[in-house]
């Protein structure tokens, strides 16, 4: 049985889990943390570390050479792929 204490210590681990998966801290003091399961906590992590489609953020993979255009339309650097290519993120500000 799970006493207070370690489920104090599982709720801080699982919210600064969040917080480095880069949800804000607005966003996991709306969230009900100890009412999530591990695989919905570990698809929420997934999601944003992985750069899954979600509404209000789309990545794309582009070529070195096209970085520069996409910068100048708002697009993000996210990392550099060892194949010359390069992965870009688009946020809706407007969200």
């Amino acid at each position: 049985m799970i006493d207070s204490r370690s489920r104090a210590h599982r709720h801080a681990f699982r919210k600064q889990l969040l917080l480095v998966a880069g949800l804000s801290q607005d966003e996991v003091e709306k969230m009900d943390i100890s009412a999530m399961n591990d695989e919905e906590l570990q698809a929420m992590i997934r999601r944003r570390l992985l750069g899954e489609k979600t509404d209000d953020c789309a990545q794309k993979v582009v070529s070195v050479d096209d970085v520069e255009s996409y910068l100048e339309q708002g697009w993000e650097f996210v990392a550099t792929l060892p194949n010359d290519k390069v992965i870009i993120k688009l946020n809706d500000v407007a969200g």
